[in-house]
């Protein structure tokens, strides 16, 4: 029986895919992604993946994973529940988990949140925004060269 901890978030990442190594069982992260831009909505994600690292896992604890929109005004896009099963995992061990998500539906524009939920509180969350590509005047291209030292 789970003391009631929580289990703290140590990484979230959306991406295009995960790739686990047969003989390691070491993951690769494919196509990180911080945004989906669409012309048309609804938009539906035909795939998305998302990798979460956690720690301080006591068990057994279930969890939900979900994607709803930032001001949790309609229904959410996904909603998985699940369960950690083990008993204690401990405060060193890192737990993976790695979600595959097919055919995602986005209603509108705007921004998105991906939710790890235990016993009610978000462990872990993710940023997302879902955007028409149209609607920006300009894009944030990241300098190669850093600017000059002031001093």
């Amino acid at each position: 029986m789970s003391d009631g901890r929580l289990p703290i978030g140590l990484a979230m990442i959306v991406c295009d895919n995960i790739h686990v190594d047969p003989n390691t069982g070491k993951r690769t992260i494919l196509g990180t992604l911080t945004n989906i831009r669409s012309q048309t909505f609804p938009k539906v994600q035909p795939l998305l993946c998302v990798y979460m690292a956690l720690t301080e896992c006591y068990g057994p604890f279930e969890f939900t994973y979900r994607i709803v929109d930032a001001d949790e005004a309609r229904k959410p896009v996904h909603e998985t529940r699940g369960a950690v099963t083990g008993s204690l995992i401990g405060p060193l061990a890192i737990m993976e988990l790695d979600l595959r998500l097919t055919k995602l539906t986005f209603p509108a524009p705007g921004e998105y949140r991906f939710q790890f939920v235990v016993r009610g509180s978000v462990v872990s969350e993710r940023r997302l925004f879902v955007d028409d590509p149209r609607s920006h005047t300009r894009s944030f291209t990241p300098s190669a060269t850093p600017p000059p030292d002031p001093s």
